[in-house]
């Protein structure tokens, strides 16, 4: 398929080059506990992402002020990609048309005006979801695996027999590293809040106090014995603490919005072609 926008070709590899950026970075915060997008969205999102680089690359070489070489080496010496390992003189005219861009960008804003402290508060009262910590608990847990009946009620036995052991004096601790199917850092799950453990785990842990032990506890997973050792309960964010990352977070939303503007402004004037 050939792309193109007001007479520029845009690559498939150029999009596939993208796109793997993407997924690169969609894998990092997945890894923090992001949802997993499509990889048909993300493929689209590269498409998109594309169109636009060249639409802003386009506007950009209209711009007939000059770049100077003090603004030209500022940006090669900041840059954390790999244009500061090319030859300068290779990358002076990529660089003159990023630095030509975020001029672009930099008049979108302009007229963005200042966020008041009172539209702050207001978000802060509409919003109290985003300021509220949810109760969490510290917990680590024994576990033996297990997928069909019979091997849920070996691991029941098995569970059992370690309780035993523990009752007797034996430390949790010692005794998930050595015994649990997941000993891994002597069972320790770290802390967590409601939602993200399977149900019949979670309705034990919650009702344990710290220091205490549960009994045999069935999950889809298996058996467990949970541990807890730290409870917090739910809480709130003062507005004093907030209010100055509210205030940026509105006003980057202000700023991405203008520059939006200007893109759809800018797409809304060109001829974009597949064929």
């Amino acid at each position: 398929m050939t792309l193109s926008v007001n007479g520029t070709e845009i690559t498939d590899e150029s999009i596939e080059a993208t796109f793997k950026q993407m997924q690169q970075q969609a894998q990092q915060r997945t890894a923090q506990g992001a949802p997993e997008a499509p990889e048909a969205q993300m493929r689209e999102w590269a498409r998109q992402s594309m169109i636009e680089q060249t639409l802003l690359q386009q506007k950009a070489a209209l711009d007939c002020e000059a770049v100077t070489m003090d603004e030209i080496h500022d940006f090669y010496r900041g840059s954390r990609e790999n244009l500061n390992t090319m030859p300068l003189e290779e990358a002076k005219n990529e660089i003159a048309s990023r630095i030509r861009i975020s001029r672009i960008i930099r008049k979108a804003t302009e007229g963005v005006t200042e966020v008041t402290d009172e539209e702050t508060r207001a978000f802060f009262d509409d919003n109290p979801v985003h300021f509220t910590k949810p109760e969490q608990i510290h917990a680590a847990h024994i576990v033996k695996h297990a997928k069909t009946p019979v091997e849920q009620a070996t691991a029941l036995d098995a569970i059992r027999a370690i309780e035993a052991e523990i009752e007797a004096g034996a430390s949790f601790e010692e005794v998930a590293g050595k015994q649990s199917d997941c000993g891994d850092n002597q069972g320790d799950l770290g802390t967590f809040p409601r939602g993200q453990m399977v149900e019949e785990f979670e309705k034990v842990a919650f009702t344990l106090e710290p220091g205490g032990i549960s009994g045999p506890v069935e999950t889809p997973f298996g058996c467990h014995l949970i541990k807890v050792y730290e409870k917090f309960e739910s809480s709130s964010e003062p507005f004093e603490k907030v209010a100055d990352s509210i205030s940026k977070h509105l006003e980057q939303q202000r700023h991405q919005g203008a520059i939006s503007d200007m893109i759809k402004g800018l797409r809304d004037a060109a001829t974009i072609v597949e064929a």
